[in-house]
């Protein structure tokens, strides 16, 4: 199959599932719909309203409406959820004060299995880094994270003062999986687009992928992460398959737009790249072998690049001498 036969029959494959999961979401906001604030006594103190969350969450199949005001919780999403507030300036989710550093500001609420049908849309999400705590490892402490998600939805959402990543589409367990060449996590999340959304003031990424397939990231915006750590804008990290990548802007970061680690396991296997706006000390950085073959994808400092159906390609390892091999068929 050739290169843009093999392009159009995926997009044809994603389309399909967007289209299943919009119905799916339609049928969960038909069958319960419930408001947030219906559950949080009048007069609550407000340093911790995890409970509340949980009781109206229950086992999902359920719409939770949120106010335009700020709460203080962890929230775990059970399958078929909806999560939805007023608008990014109006509603705010902050990770409590005495949350441990593990935790994560919205989360799926079973890690080890996995969850299905997920929205999250309208609002934003405060990590609450300044309480003090350091990333605690793995797929931890990020502001909102998808652990082997199969149909996911992020609209709209705004992740700020992260202790670790924005936004990280990975598979299920607590720890990222590096185990050798050839190998990929199981569980990974399936089918999660991410749609309009912000990400700043982060350590490591801003919105990131592992293990996982059939991924989007469009129309997101990372921007002026914390100085200290890696601060890239968007990275589509280890075991990653399928993903596209369409009209994201990232500025003053340090791996601006993509870094593909070359780390001990596979490189991932496809990957498009549409319009995207990016400034930073390196704007696209992918692998050392990629970037040999695209000299001109690496660029100077403050200098914005803009890309149109830049490339599509397919990566497959091999071993010579005991170095890797990457062979590129590119799409321009």
């Amino acid at each position: 199959m050739k290169n843009d036969e093999w392009e159009t029959c995926e997009a044809k494959e994603e389309g399909k599932a967007f289209e299943h999961l919009t119905k799916t979401l339609q049928q969960i906001e038909d069958a319960r719909v419930v408001y947030i604030d219906d559950f949080i006594p009048e007069g609550e103190e407000e340093s911790d309203q995890t409970k509340y969350f949980e009781e109206a969450l229950g086992d999902g199949n359920v719409k939770l409406i949120l106010g335009p005001k700020r709460y203080y919780a962890t929230v775990k999403l059970p399958s078929r959820t909806v999560l939805e507030g007023q608008g990014m300036e109006l509603t705010t989710i902050q990770t409590p004060n005495h949350a441990p550093s593990y935790e994560w500001t919205v989360s799926v609420k079973d890690k080890d299995n996995g969850a299905e049908y997920i929205a999250v849309r309208h609002l934003s999400l405060d990590g609450n880094r300044r309480r003090g705590v350091e990333p605690a490892g793995g797929s931890r402490s990020s502001c909102l994270t998808f652990h082997g998600v199969k149909y996911g939805w992020v609209k709209d959402v705004f992740a700020y003062n992260s202790t670790l990543h924005g936004f990280d589409v990975t598979s299920t367990g607590l720890d990222y999986h590096y185990g050798g060449d050839g190998t990929v996590d199981s569980g990974p999340s399936q089918y999660v687009w991410i749609d309009g959304c912000k990400a700043t003031d982060w350590i490591d990424d801003g919105f990131t992928t592992h293990h996982s397939e059939y991924i989007t990231i469009s129309n997101c915006y990372a921007y002026e992460p914390n100085s200290r750590g890696n601060a890239n804008g968007i990275e589509i990290d280890d075991g990653s398959r399928h993903v596209l990548l369409s009209n994201n802007y990232s500025i003053w970061v340090v791996m601006g737009v993509l870094k593909l680690k070359p780390m001990p396991t596979p490189v991932q296997r496809t990957m498009s790249i549409f319009l995207g706006i990016f400034l930073g000390k390196t704007h696209v950085a992918i692998t050392s072998a990629i970037s040999a073959i695209i000299p001109a994808m690496i660029l100077t400092q403050k200098r914005p690049i803009i890309l149109r159906l830049l490339i599509s390609y397919r990566c497959t390892q091999t071993k010579k001498g005991g170095s890797r091999t990457i062979q590129i068929p590119v799409l321009l």
